[in-house]
């Protein structure tokens, strides 16, 4: 697999409150994107240490293991590690008055083997995009996407309404927090995207499924320079997504995780 990921600070925050991480583990990948909130600062430390604790949770779970953690086993060691940085955020905000209110968003994949296992709390992004199409494999923690599974608002009015930017679900704002886990097959070829709204606010998912594949109709095919450098390749469509937000406004931070499986 090849991989890679970028963050942007935009054209309007005066700093990036956004945190990333990529960890290769023995025969699997882990990858986690988390997008702060909480004042000048609460944001930066909420996504870092939400970023950190989960990452090294899950690390110290499956490092070692002479037998491959069964499906069960692995959703409850995903649970644990979102509980464990949901409570190592909230603490912090408590101990400390100038971060009070801080939280984060979560968005992780875990590719085994063929399987992806997908962790989601808030509004950042998994997207798997193969056979020449685009799939949110998350679900937003959102008012709009409250409003649109209702029914009250349609997936075209949710992008331009005032208050798409309210989320519902986020890692250190309450004691306890429940993470959605999405499991799916990865057969054949193709990427995964992780991202912060930061891209989805400004870059629609066709502009998405365009720059990642390279081509108009969403083929995911490589053509032979690109085989022979993926990763380099990998880059420079990452950098192209996160220039389309920023051309669009880049009134947030922006990062961009992309996994070629």
């Amino acid at each position: 697999m090849f991989f890679c990921g970028i963050s942007d600070i935009g054209r309007k925050r005066v700093s990036n409150q956004d945190s990333f991480n990529i960890t290769e583990l023995d025969g699997a990948l882990l990858c986690t994107v988390c997008d702060g909130m909480g004042g000048a600062n609460g944001g930066n430390v909420a996504s870092e240490l939400a970023v950190k604790v989960y990452t090294n949770f899950i690390c110290d779970c499956l490092s070692g293991r002479k037998d491959a953690p069964d499906h069960v086993n692995l959703r409850s060691i995903l649970s644990d590690a979102v509980s464990a940085a949901n409570g190592t955020v909230y603490r912090r905000a408590e101990s400390d008055f100038t971060l009070s209110g801080m939280g984060t968003t979560l968005v992780s994949a875990l590719v085994l083997g063929s399987t992806l296992y997908a962790v989601n709390v808030g509004d950042s992004r998994l997207y798997m995009i193969s056979n020449g199409g685009i799939k949110q494999v998350t679900h937003d923690h959102s008012y709009v996407q409250c409003l649109i599974d209702i029914g009250k608002l349609t997936p075209e009015e949710a992008a331009t309404a005032p208050m798409k930017n309210i989320i519902t679900r986020s890692v250190g704002c309450e004691s306890r927090i429940k993470a959605d886990i999405f499991t799916e097959e990865l057969n054949g070829s193709g990427y995964l995207l992780l991202c912060s709204d930061g891209l989805t606010n400004y870059v629609t998912e066709a502009q998405i499924l365009n720059t990642v594949t390279g081509f108009s109709d969403g083929t995911t095919d490589l053509p032979f320079e690109e085989a022979v450098s993926g990763g380099e390749a990998l880059a420079e469509r990452a950098k192209r997504l996160i220039g389309l937000a920023n051309e669009a406004g880049g009134g947030d931070n922006i990062t961009v995780v992309l996994v070629r499986f």
